[in-house]
């Protein structure tokens, strides 16, 4: 049985240490559980025919979107957001939930309204602050948006959403070099997100960057291939370059894959029914989670499988019904809905990370391990990857593979959950100096980043 050291001992003690049982399922913080990042991969692999499932779950998942009507459909989510807000009075979320649906929908008037009413129940709302600077924008009035972002950045440089706005306002207001310092700086934070590349991407190709829009189109096509977007900034690139060949295949790409051909058409008026599918669904899986935070967790889940209904197709849906069962330890169900979110992004390792966490908790162990191989086939360089399978082996009683991974993670990125399997496994071979040199490394990156460990389960 693999051990772990008690971490009030002196390190390098061996005759000293005590110890307990390690458990894949104690190292939490290796796993980013229900935390994944919203993209959507395109091509398609399941987990193996042969993967084991708990049976005993209860919920059902719905397997076709629900028939429902577009006029019905926005009259629900309207009658939804209203009766959302008079449950919470002097909560600011469901104002803000209600004015990125109005926003979304091109309804500029009711989604400031909803953001100033957020802001006046939390004036430190950066959210309200640049979901305002947003609306100023699509208004045509820019410079309202930068004069209410620009002293907010200095104190909320990690800020995705305030960066990107704040880069839209100055590019239409014309400063385009600090446009370009804005959400250059920002890539140092997000350095795949597709809204930020492709904001970046459009200032420079106007500044004759031309060099620098073409790295970030391509880093961005390479993380997000059906931003069509981004292939349409690029096809302008090049043609400026005098790849004429090029443009025309990224144009073509880009037509197909925004097929209204329209100029100045935007995905949601094309695809209207779908669009609003999505967007109804999303704005349901955020309210269930502020519901869910609330404590009404029977509501939540309500909220939740009705977001599902709308649009089963839906990441984001399923992501945020697998956590808001997980909070409950409705561990089974939990698992069910993670595993239909792996049908949906296949291609998004951390998935399947998530899904082994809800495998061992849901009592399928071979599931489990089965879904952390996977990740490390398709994210063999990721800390995060390497860590939580090291942990397993660990837990296998397989040191010297836990070891070889518990070292590759540390080349990737040293961390205390890489360095606390490292101890433990020299603990059980029993070689105490090099326990110890693991121990002293755990206590320097405690010191120096006592936050740093990666995100618990929440």
């Amino acid at each position: 049985m693999a051990q772990r050291r008690n971490k009030s001992t002196t390190p390098g003690l061996a005759s000293q240490t005590s110890y307990v049982v390690y458990g894949v399922i104690i190292v939490v913080t290796v796993f980013v559980v229900l935390a994944v990042a919203r993209y959507y991969p395109t091509s398609s692999s399941n987990l193996p025919a042969d993967t084991s499932v708990v049976t005993a779950a209860q919920i059902e998942l719905p397997e076709e979107a629900v028939s429902i009507s577009v006029e019905d459909m926005r009259q629900e989510i309207q009658d939804f957001n209203n009766q959302f807000i008079a449950n919470y009075p002097n909560a600011a979320a469901p104002h803000k939930i209600a004015a990125e649906f109005a926003q979304q929908t091109y309804r500029y008037e009711e989604a400031q309204s909803h953001w100033q009413t957020a802001l006046q129940l939390d004036p430190q709302s950066i959210d309200a602050q640049t979901g305002l600077a947003s609306v100023a924008i699509e208004e045509g009035r820019p410079q309202d948006a930068v004069d209410r972002l620009e002293k907010l950045l200095p104190s909320h440089p990690a800020n995705l959403q305030l960066s990107i706005e704040l880069a839209r306002g100055l590019q239409q207001t014309g400063k385009l070099d600090q446009a370009a310092q804005v959400s250059l700086e920002a890539l140092k934070w997000f350095p795949y997100d597709g809204r930020l590349l492709q904001t970046a991407a459009e200032i420079e190709l106007q500044r004759g960057e031309l060099s620098s829009a073409k790295a970030l189109c391509e880093r961005g096509i390479e993380q997000h291939p059906a931003n069509g977007s981004l292939h349409f900034i690029l096809s302008n690139v090049d043609r400026r370059l005098g790849n004429v060949e090029l443009a025309d295949q990224h144009l073509k790409i880009s037509k197909d894959l925004r097929p209204e051909g329209k100029p100045g058409a935007s995905e949601f008026e094309a695809n209207y029914e779908r669009s609003l599918r999505k967007l109804v669904a999303l704005t349901l899986a955020q309210a269930a989670e502020f519901t869910l935070d609330q404590g009404d967790a029977k509501q939540a889940t309500k909220i939740a499988l009705r977001a599902a209904e709308i649009n089963p197709t839906s990441g984001i849906v399923y992501s945020t019904l697998s956590k808001v069962l997980y909070r409950q330890e409705r561990f089974a169900d939990a698992y069910q809905a993670q595993r239909r979110l792996i049908e949906i992004e296949p291609d998004n390792p951390l998935n399947f990370i998530n899904l082994s966490k809800l495998a061992f908790l849901a009592g399928d162990a071979p599931g489990g391990k089965k879904a952390l191989l996977i990740a490390y086939q398709r994210m063999p360089n990721s800390p995060i990857v390497v860590t939580a399978l090291a942990a397993f082996f660990l837990e296998e009683g397989n040191f010297e593979k836990a070891r070889q991974l518990a070292e590759k993670s540390i080349e990737l990125k040293p961390t205390v959950q890489a360095y606390e399997i490292l101890s433990v496994v020299y603990a059980n071979l029993g070689d105490p100096r090099r326990q110890a040199e693991a121990d002293r490394q755990i206590e320097q990156l405690m010191k120096s980043s006592p936050l740093g460990d990666e995100p618990a389960l929440k």
